[in-house]
């Protein structure tokens, strides 16, 4: 580990994401962020540490992912879920997942497979995100 390396354990101690209700969308678009850790009290990691600190989605891989299949999922990901257009109902984001697997699968590497999203399937995107 490097000095300049993010633990988990710092984001679980000292990270405050729950800025008057907005809850942030956290992606750690990196090789095995999403994989849980045993710890004295319990399981930790990431995503357990980004959502018990106010991330309202923590989205990490299980293990490593490509370099295409990164781009597409999180670019097709960002794309459905936070651009709404006028007069649209918003897209949840179990839809936004689906579709970012989807373009991802597409491509034909099946490494898209690692990803890991922890939030609440229904959640949207407020209007002034």
């Amino acid at each position: 580990i490097t000095e300049n390396a993010l633990l988990a354990t710092t984001v679980a101690n000292t990270a405050q994401l729950n800025d008057g209700g907005r809850q942030p969308i956290v992606v750690l678009n990196a090789c095995e962020t999403a994989r849980m850790h045993r710890g004295f009290t319990g399981m930790g990691g990431f995503a357990s540490a980004f959502v018990s600190r106010g991330a309202g989605v923590f989205i990490g891989t299980h293990w490593s992912v490509a370099d295409a299949p990164a781009r597409t999922f999180i670019e097709e990901f960002y794309k459905s879920f936070t651009v709404r257009k006028r007069g649209a109902e918003p897209v949840k984001l179990r839809e936004a997942v689906a579709l970012a697997r989807r373009a991802a699968r597409d491509g034909g590497d099946a490494s898209w497979l690692g990803y890991v999203v922890y939030g609440h399937p229904r959640a949207v995107v407020g209007p002034d995100a």
